[in-house]
């Protein structure tokens, strides 16, 4: 109702002036508390969203609270004394309405005002789709019309009723609101407001299990607090004083804790003057924000220029006419402009200067840091020369906004992104910063035949297309594409006799939606939607909402249907909504003669009143529900709530800021174990706690410990965090521990750019990663980030990567410095990306090229990769999702995949092997797969238990698994007659593992620390293996009885020495690194010699060289030394060897070279190998081919040797599921249908290999 405010200015129809902030355009404090939103009719009907808005510039005391006012549409005829009327909306516009319906001020088609009859007006809105009726309200003597009734597109309303406040009698003022009701029932109370005296808001007053009761508390007519409904009664609290006759905010205490002071006339500061006249208003100097809690204050100046947003400076004088003055200005080059300023220790002052012409338009916004300017320029349509009445409709919609960045007075780097407008306001046309163009087209007001109905209130809204096409700039080939909608009109719901013709008119809704890809200007269809509305009227909880989606690609159609029930769940009204999702292929005949189930159903439920989920079923059919406190927050989220054996909870509580203590969370897990988290003033985490509910001392384990700590700075940006790890307790005596606390340590820098630059470590090192948006002249002066790490004392740095960035904020090069001041990169790799913003063309450091297709849907289609080779995918045809249904090399087709409708695999096929995948109806799991050689394996799963099965069986084997109820860990599985049982611990690390074999029974158990650093773990002998570590958390020794390892870091963290010591017997590691942290040195030190490796790398960071020496490298003797050689795609071709150390072939010939050859497929074809042989000393070469004779074309068939005392011919078999069976060398394998190598013979002699439930080889029998 805020059309009743004294002080017209079209400067606050703008957004930025309702907020919890200071507006920059008129320096005025703006708070708005927001309830819930109000939604009817089983969310069906109207969603309004009632807030309680402050204005210093409000008219008085409407029964709210001084300056307090409710966002309720409202009507005043005759309001000013030149005979204009005022109207407000709950948008929070204002506009004063000049003769009947004319509006001049209103320029876009976003509403329209009708007067109906005598005290009845009517208000459409464009895009919520609402229609208020607005009746003149019989309280007092004030000529106030009010909503009396919202209707939605399908004509449900609410309803709003007004009573007398007799804390302020004559001020009509809302008692409560009611939905429309489903099915004749009446409609129910969805707010409830009571002034006994303190002012009772209450949501959802019949509902028990939902009713939240705010209540308002005043001071005279002031607003002092308002307590929210919760158990500690949290609160918002204001404090007030007069400024220019105003009553003006000081003082703001939130419910978390923070508080908010607002100044006024620092430094004699006199507030906006109105033009031609001594009068003033009031403006904030200073807005100071203290979260508490150890946080730094955050204050914000303001400076303001002499004109402003009323006119002062100008000809005109103020008028209180109900119109904007400013408006009349003549002078085209008026403007005004706010300037605040905020301050951090340690960083430079940040300033941001808006400036605003004189239809309150933004036209720049400067940000000052140092040396960094960040500038918003915007342009608007229209010509700014020309008054407000000659600007056209969509003049302060706007046109082209351009943000550069720029360093001193260095050349800047700038972004533009262009938005246009119609006439009614509709986005027609965006190019973003990436170049990416998006046209949108609308039907006319009379809809087009067959598309889209006429619209029943005269709007131009409906979308009739959408087309996308890439950046110009791009590689490749990205296509355009195009979405296309039509639309259907249906009648309103039935409604009450009396019900005016204006809004008993039929509303539109989305009928199909088709999109293409466009080849020139040829259309390729892609997908079609088609919707299917509830159209019975018998059914009013259904109509008008969606009965069925039939999504169509490739000519197959998957088609989801929906029904609609209401129900009580907790004592919570609910909307449910079950959903049938029907594949394509659902009912095709299979080869057994049954039928292919491809359908899967699950159901939603909602709170009618919040529309919050208290039900929702996954995709594996495990039920989630979901209980909510009074304010709408998560209070408990219970998995498998009806399973009696799997039900797990993990509940939550909330405590807001009472007194000095802060606003605290708790999380408690399935298990019971509650952490704690502390929140400022501002809702930022700065300390949490958990429960020991590990410590080996019992009265520990519901005890509370600090985990982590956070410290903000005056910018609000993160500027230090401790993290705490818990260690092994120090047992000084038998029974008394002393908790040791491993404090983990991160600061954080941030440059004038405002991103965060640097971050020290808890080991000192600090980790650069450095941001420059300006670029270089060389990047197109855009982003450039440079990233590298220094020790503590700044000494030693490590390489530099830098990464230039395009606007799609992708990476187009990397280059990499040995040192920060190079000017030559040492290597450079280069992305180029086609017009979507997606990598078309790869070059690696060595020059090397890949080249990159995708489909409409950003799939991968193609890659040519650096030899030339192509490989290439194709997907399944009725979804848009990545479902490969092929993928081969040079036309070499390497497997096919099927799915059916709910996008499951059902069959695959690899080198001619298939294997067939059976579900039970509606799972996402196989229920049976089919191996090629046609064996199988069951699977019996609970959907509660994600991918984990219950049971696993197969001819040769059946394994059973048990899970913990509460968190799906398994706790013992048994296969083989084997048993393995696990216990952990609450932070999810294994406690336990004890294997029984027989009689016999393994364990081992282990010991971690609160994040995972492992402390201790026994082996199944019973032998202790301890772990330390240093005070950055890095470990510093192990020791496993009489052998201990130690380990030491250089100065950028990385390993440096290894000492390994048993006794009298030791080896010493130490370890050297070049700038990118690749190991050049590892030298060995033992008891009798040292040893030295180096090696050396190119720019793909592949070896090129190993040298090992006897003593170091420089004089030491060479035992080997080996090149590497790589070919266009990464693959070894050419190595050589030489030294007395060099490989020995399984025949016993030193290898001196090999040369590799591949073909497109990955397949190695042909080594020959340079030897010494063993017998005679003498160099001699074999040559060995690989042959791929099978129907898999990367199955080795075959292989031949040149070389004597090779195997000439070696014949490899492999048995239907492409498992190697016999190596051609008289070794013979079996295994089982998952194929797990169950048995090797050779030679007579057979083995047979034993697993656990989890796969791990656990036991051999046999020779």
């Amino acid at each position: 109702m805020s059309g009743k405010t004294a002080l017209h200015s079209g400067a606050f129809n703008f957004s930025s002036f309702i907020s919890n902030s200071v507006d920059p355009r008129t320096g005025q404090y703006g708070l708005s508390i927001v309830l819930p939103v109000l939604r009817g009719d089983y969310l069906g009907g109207v969603s309004f969203p009632p807030s309680f808005t402050y204005s210093s510039v409000g008219a008085g005391d409407f029964g709210y609270g001084q300056g307090w006012d409710i966002n309720l549409s409202s009507f005043i005829e005759h309001a000013y004394p030149e005979g204009g009327s005022a109207l407000s909306l709950y948008t929070g516009e204002r506009f004063t309405v000049d003769g009947v319906e004319s509006i001049s001020e209103k320029k876009l088609d976003t509403f329209h005002f009708h007067k109906d009859g005598d005290g009845v007006f009517r208000v459409e809105h464009k895009d919520a789709q609402l229609t208020e009726i607005l009746e003149l309200v019989q309280i007092g003597t004030k000529k106030l019309a009010l909503p009396t009734k919202i209707y939605s597109a399908s004509k449900r309303w609410l309803e709003f009723v007004y009573r007398d406040n007799p804390q302020l009698p004559g001020n009509p003022c809302l008692s409560e609101v009611r939905d429309s009701g489903i099915d004749g029932q009446q409609g129910r109370r969805l707010l409830l407001i009571e002034y006994p005296g303190d002012m009772i808001i209450t949501l959802y007053p019949d509902q028990p299990a939902a009713r939240a009761s705010y209540t308002l508390k005043f001071k005279g007519r002031q607003l002092e607090r308002i307590v929210l409904p919760t158990d500690d009664a949290a609160y918002w609290e204001f404090a007030y004083q007069q400024v220019h006759g105003q009553t003006c905010v000081t003082r703001v205490r939130r419910p978390t804790g923070a508080v908010e002071h607002i100044e006024y006339g620092i430094d004699g500061d006199p507030g906006h003057k109105l033009p031609g006249v001594d009068q003033y208003l009031p403006r904030v100097k200073r807005h100071r924000i203290v979260p508490g809690f150890g946080q730094a204050e955050q204050v914000t100046d303001y400076e303001y220029s002499s004109t402003n947003f009323v006119g002062n400076g100008s000809s005109v004088v103020w008028n209180n006419n109900g119109r904007d003055n400013l408006y009349d200005v003549a002078d085209a080059n008026y403007s005004y402009w706010s300037k605040t300023t905020e301050r951090c220790p340690g960083q430079a002052d940040r300033t941001v200067l808006r400036t605003f012409d004189r239809f309150h338009r933004m036209v720049e916004e400067k940000q000052v840091q140092g040396s960094c300017v960040i500038t918003t320029v915007s342009q608007y349509p229209g010509n700014s020369a020309e008054p407000f009445g000659k600007q056209p409709e969509n003049f302060q919609l706007q046109q082209l906004s351009t943000q550069s960045w720029q360093k001193a007075n260095g050349k800047p780097g700038t972004a533009v992104h262009t938005t246009e407008y119609d006439l009614f306001g509709n986005l027609i046309r965006e190019v973003a910063v990436t170049g990416v163009e998006t046209v949108y087209e609308y039907f006319p007001v009379d809809g087009e035949p067959g598309k889209c109905p006429a619209d029943p209130q005269g709007f131009v809204r409906w979308r009739k297309s959408q087309t996308i096409k890439p950046s110009a700039k791009g590689e490749g080939a990205a296509a355009t594409e195009r979405t296309e909608f039509v639309y259907k009109a249906l009648d309103p719901v039935p409604l009450p006799e009396g019900t005016p013709d204006p809004v008993a008119k039929p509303w539109l809704v989305l009928k199909e939606e088709q999109a293409f890809v466009m080849a020139g200007e040829m259309k390729v269809p892609l997908s079609q939607t088609i919707t299917h509305y509830h159209e019975s009227k018998e059914d009013l909880l259904s109509y008008g909402r969606p009965a069925e989606t039939i999504m169509t690609m490739g000519a197959k159609p998957t088609t989801t249907s929906y029904s609609y029930t209401t129900e009580v769940v907790e004592n919570h009204p609910a909307l449910v909504v079950n959903q049938v999702v029907t594949g394509f292929d659902h009912g095709q005949a299979l080869e057994d003669g049954t039928v292919r189930n491809v359908q899967k159903t699950f159901a939603l439920k909602h709170s009618a009143l919040t529309a919050e989920p208290l039900l929702n079923r996954d995709d594996n059919d495990v039920e989630i529900a979901y209980a909510y406190d009074l304010l709408g927050r998560v209070t408990v989220e219970t998995v498998a709530p009806n399973d009696k054996i799997y039900k797990a909870s993990r509940k939550y509580s909330y405590v807001l800021a009472v007194g000095d203590s802060p606003a605290v969370q708790t999380s408690t897990d399935v298990k019971g174990v509650t952490t704690r988290t502390l929140l400022d003033g501002l809702g930022r985490v700065f300390e949490e706690q958990r429960m020991e509910a590990d410590s080996v001392e019992i009265w520990r384990r519901q005890r509370y410990r600090k985990t982590y700590l956070a410290t903000y700075n005056a910018y609000g940006q993160l500027a230090e965090e401790t993290e705490y790890d818990w260690m092994a307790d120090v047992v000084t005596e038998p029974g008394i521990h002393h908790a040791v606390d491993l404090t983990l340590q991160t600061t954080y820098g941030y440059d004038d750019w405002g991103q965060q630059a640097w971050q020290r470590g808890p080991d000192g090192i600090c980790h650069f990663e450095v941001t420059d948006p300006v670029g270089t002249e060389a990047s197109a002066q855009l982003p450039i980030t440079r990233s590298w790490r220094e020790s503590a004392d700044g000494t030693v740095a490590s390489g530099v990567t830098e990464t230039w960035l395009n606007r799609f904020e992708e990476a187009t090069h990397v280059r990499r410095f040995r040192k920060k001041d190079d000017t030559v990169a040492y290597s450079q790799h280069t992305y180029h990306y086609d017009g979507l913003g997606r990598v078309a063309r790869e070059v690696a450091a060595d020059k090397s090229t890949t080249l990159s297709t995708y489909d409409t849907f950003g799939r991968l289609l193609t890659q040519t990769l650096p030899d030339r080779s192509v490989v290439t995918r194709r997907y399944a045809t009725f979804d848009s999702d990545d479902l490969p249904e092929s993928i081969d090399v040079d036309g070499i087709v390497l497997g096919t995949q099927t799915f059916d409708g709910l996008k499951r695999l059902y069959r695959s096929v690899t080198g001619g092997r298939e294997r067939i995948l059976h579900y039970k109806p509606g799972y996402n799991r196989p229920e049976k797969v089919f191996t090629p050689s046609r064996q199988w394996v069951e699977y019996e799963y609970n959907p509660v238990l994600g991918e984990e099965p219950l049971k696993r069986t197969s001819s040769r084997f059946t394994a059973d698994y048990t899970y913990d109820p509460e968190n799906a860990r398994l706790l013992r599985c048994t296969e083989d007659g084997q048993t393995l049982e696990r216990d952990y611990f609450s932070t999810g690390q294994m406690k336990w593992e004890k294997r029984t074999e027989g009689n016999e029974t393994f364990e081992m158990t282990y010991a971690y620390s609160y994040r995972d650093r492992m402390l201790s773990y026994t082996d199944v002998l019973g032998q202790v293996q301890d772990y330390q570590y240093d005070d950055a958390g890095r470990l510093q020794k192990t020791t496993l009885g009489t052998t201990v390892a130690m380990f030491e870091y250089d100065k950028l963290g990385r390993t440096s020495k290894i000492e390994t010591r048993d006794g009298d017997n030791y080896l010493i590691t130490w370890l050297e690194y070049d700038e990118f942290d690749r190991e050049t040195l590892r030298r060995f030190d033992m008891p009798s010699e040292i040893q030295t490796l180096k090696q050396d790398y190119d720019v793909c960071d592949r070896i090129e060289l190993k040298a090992l020496k006897l003593g170091e490298q420089e004089t030491g003797e060479l035992l080997r030394e080996e090149t590497f050689a790589y070919d266009a795609r990464g693959r070894l071709y050419d190595y050589q060897c030489s030294g007395p150390l060099s490989p020995v072939d399984p025949q016993g010939h030193v290898i001196r070279a090999q040369a590799f050859e591949f073909d497109p497929l990955d397949n190695i074809i042909l080594v020959i190998t340079q030897l010494t042989d063993k017998e005679t000393d003498q160099p001699g070469e074999n040559v060995a081919e690989y042959f791929f004779d099978n129907e898999d074309p990367a199955q080795l068939s075959s292989i031949t040797n040149s070389y004597p005392g090779y195997p000439a011919t070696a014949k490899l078999i492999y048995d239907p599921d492409g498992n190697l069976t016999d190596d051609g060398e008289g070794m013979l394998m079996d295994y089982d249908a998952t194929g797990r190598l169950r048995s090797v013979e050779k030679a007579g002699l057979m083995s047979s290999y034993h697993y656990d439930g989890v796969d791990r080889l656990s036991g051999q029998s046999g020779g």
